[in-house]
C-alpha cells in the first residue's frame, strides 16, 4: 500500500483515460475494498449496482470481448455446446441471477472489458503516465535509502575508528545548541531518528560530524572506506 504522498503524486497528473465503471454485485466487502483501492490510486471510476445492468448494457459489454463467456461463471461453459437456448434466451437467463451467472464486479475502460475485477487488478488500471511517476518516485526513494543505508554504515566505522565514546561524541556535537538540558535531549532524539530511519540528517550535523571525524562530507558517501584515514 502506498503513502497518501505518494497516492497524491501519482493521481496528481492529467490522464487521458475516461472515466471507468464498474459494476457490482451484492458482496459489500468486495466492493469496500475495491472502492478504497482505487480510491488510494486516485483512478476515476463510476460505480454501478447490478441492477444497473440491463439488457441492453450487458450486450453493448458481448460487442467489447472476444468471447462472452470469459463475463460468465466457469460452470456455465457447457452452454457452449448447447443450443436448445437460443442467445436471447441465454442472455435472459444470465441477467435473471447476475450475481450467481456473472463474474462481477465488471470493469469498462477504454472500450475494454474486465470480469471478476479483484483489488489485486486495481493497478492495470493506472495509466502509463502515471506508472512512469510511480517508477519514479519510487526510484528516488530507493536512491534515498541507499543513500542513508551508506551514510550512516560510514558514519558508524569512523567513530568507531576514532575511538570516540558515545557520551564523548554527544558532547561535541550538541555544547553548542542549548543550555537548557531539555533541548539537547530533543536534539539527541532528531540524531538518532535519523540514524534509525536511515536518513541522511541535515547539513549542519553533517558539517559538525566532518569536523569531529576531520572527513570530507563525500567520504560518508563511500561504498568502501578501507582506503580512508584511520584515526
Amino acid at each position: 500500500m502506498y503513502s497518501t504522498d505518494t497516492a497524491c503524486l501519482i493521481g496528481c497528473i492529467s490522464t487521458k483515460y475516461e472515466v471507468i465503471k464498474i459494476f457490482f454485485g451484492n458482496d459489500p466487502g468486495i466492493r469496500a475494498q475495491l472502492t478504497k483501492q482505487l480510491t488510494s490510486y486516485s483512478i476515476n471510476f463510476q460505480s454501478y449496482e447490478e441492477e444497473q445492468l440491463t439488457e441492453q448494457v450487458f450486450l453493448e459489454m458481448l460487442k467489447q470481448t472476444s468471447d462472452f463467456f470469459d463475463l460468465l461463471n466457469p460452470n456455465l461453459v457447457h452452454y457452449k455446446l448447447d443450443n436448445r437456448l437460443s442467445l436471447k434466451q441465454f442472455i435472459h437467463r444470465i441477467l435473471s441471477d447476475k450475481d450467481k451467472y456473472l463474474r462481477l464486479p465488471i470493469a469498462i475502460v477504454n472500450d475494454r472489458v474486465y470480469s471478476g475485477v479483484s483489488v489485486e487488478d486495481v493497478r492495470m488500471f493506472i495509466p502509463k503516465e502515471r506508472r512512469k511517476i510511480e517508477r519514479q518516485y519510487l526510484f528516488k526513494k530507493f536512491e534515498e535509502l541507499e543513500a542513508g543505508t551508506l551514510f550512516w554504515r560510514n558514519f558508524d566505522s569512523f567513530r568507531k575508528q576514532s575511538e570516540l565514546r558515545w557520551f564523548e561524541l554527544y558532547d561535541l556535537l550538541f555544547a553548542d545548541e542549548s543550555d537548557d538540558l531539555g533541548e539537547i535531549k530533543k536534539a539527541k532524539d532528531r540524531f538518532f531518528k535519523y540514524k534509525n530511519n536511515k536518513q541522511i540528517p541535515p547539513e549542519d550535523i553533517i558539517e559538525k560530524i566532518q569536523k569531529i571525524f576531520l572527513i570530507e562530507r563525500v567520504d560518508f558517501f563511500k561504498k568502501s572506506i578501507s582506503n580512508l584515514q584511520n584515526f
